[in-house]
């Protein structure tokens, strides 16, 4: 599924980029990185525990002064920055304007719900077994 909402995003993610002056030949690169952040971000959350903290992420309203929501901003401007070369404060500038837009989307999609079969289908066929080990941890926890 977030692969799915990357791609609905593309038309924005270009605009922003020109508006960074970053050409608009890096927008596959910047969708997928921000997937990547996205995704890293949260599998490793919920690995070290932190199942509060991915269900609160996506219960209800988005609020940018969440820690891991700095940390996925954080993680997307170093791959900006090392990845495609784009200097410090676009990477910054950019990665701080498309995390919001697609925690918004996720939130949109998933309707202030969030419980392990959401993690599964936001994820599906995009952690591997990532995902498995993610779920064997939640067991109840979403009962």
């Amino acid at each position: 599924m977030l692969d799915n909402l990357l791609q609905g995003l593309k038309g924005q993610v270009g605009d922003l980029l020109q508006n960074n002056g970053v050409g608009a030949d890096k927008v596959d690169d910047v969708v997928s990185m921000s997937g990547e952040s996205v995704k890293d971000s949260i599998m490793s959350e919920v690995m070290s525990g932190n199942l509060d903290g991915v269900q609160n992420l996506f219960k209800g309203g988005f609020d940018l002064n969440n820690p891991m929501v700095n940390d996925i901003v954080s993680q997307l401007t170093g791959k900006l920055s090392s990845g495609l070369n784009i200097n410090a404060d676009a990477s910054s500038g950019i990665a701080g304007k498309i995390v919001p837009m697609i925690m918004e989307v996720i939130n949109g999609e998933l309707g202030g719900k969030f419980d392990a079969e959401s993690l599964t289908s936001l994820f599906s066929g995009d952690a591997g077994g990532m995902l498995d080990k993610a779920k064997n941890l939640l067991g109840g926890f979403f009962k």
